[in-house]
């Protein structure tokens, strides 16, 4: 996970000052590389910065405060999950980090899609009543209505190999 910072000084002068950096969760360690950045600009006055590209990372904008991507480093290291799927959950709830961090902590993996996982929700729920397995009420089962019923109550988002699927809250 990478982030391009720019200098706008130097930009704003035609001159491209940068440079690729890899955050860390740790403010103060993100602070002092992009004074770096800043305190080699070869423009004079320099004193601003702007991120100009993302790599592993959501598109937080050209802005973002310091925080914020902290945060979001933060919350890659705390998933199991790789960046490019904590970015899509993100992405998703780009103004709500809380909703963003239940769907980390709180899912039920990743499906192909949400048919697959209603399926294999309604066939555990058979097989664990008293029913002789459930085996013989499959046929009068209809998965499509129960998967249809079933999606207003989970966020399911696309990512990399299928359908992240978490409960609303």
């Amino acid at each position: 996970m990478q982030i391009y910072i720019a200098c706008l000084a130097s930009y704003n002068q035609g001159i491209l000052h940068g440079s690729w950096i890899e955050p860390t969760s740790d403010i103060e360690e993100l602070t002092a590389e992009v004074a770096k950045v800043i305190d080699t600009s070869p423009a004079e006055g320099a004193e601003e910065h702007a991120i100009h590209d993302y790599d592993g990372f959501p598109d937080l904008g050209e802005y973002p405060s310091l925080q914020s991507i902290c945060d979001f480093v933060e919350m890659v290291e705390g998933s199991d999950f790789d960046a490019d799927i904590v970015s899509a959950v993100v992405d998703e709830f780009p103004n709500d980090k809380g909703t963003a961090q239940h769907v980390l902590d709180e899912n039920y993996g990743i499906h192909d899609n949400f048919q697959a996982y209603a399926d294999e929700f309604a066939d555990e729920m058979m097989a664990c009543n008293d029913l002789g397995g459930g085996e013989w009420i499959k046929q009068y089962f209809d998965y499509d209505k129960h998967a249809e019923a079933l999606s207003y109550d989970f966020i399911q988002i696309e990512v990399k190999g299928g359908v992240l699927i978490a409960p609303n809250q």
